[in-house]
């Protein structure tokens, strides 16, 4: 349907375009895609379990990748597995 020529496209409110800014994120770089902002945001995030794991953190740059040991031969892998510490572990079924 054509829009008559006298008439005037609706006015948003001033609340309206405060909100629609909000939205859009305005102060966010308008070059990165959503999933760049958001992954720059969990880079910068404070993981109170993983910041005391020994894992690779989210803003350290893996080096080197690879095996902790090179390969055992079969005669080199222990028969007899490792002893559980019988005071802290329990086996549940």
């Amino acid at each position: 349907m054509a829009e008559k020529k006298d008439e005037q496209p609706a006015m948003l409110s001033t609340e309206k375009l405060r909100e629609l800014i909000r939205s859009l994120d305005m102060q966010a770089d308008p070059t990165r895609t959503r999933l760049e902002r958001e992954a720059a945001a969990e880079k910068d995030a404070v993981h109170e379990f993983w910041s005391t794991q020994p894992v690779p953190q989210s803003s350290e740059v893996v080096k080197r990748d690879g095996a902790l040991h090179p390969p055992l031969a079969p005669e080199q892998i222990p028969q007899e597995p490792y002893a559980l510490p019988t005071d802290a572990m329990e086996w549940c079924v």
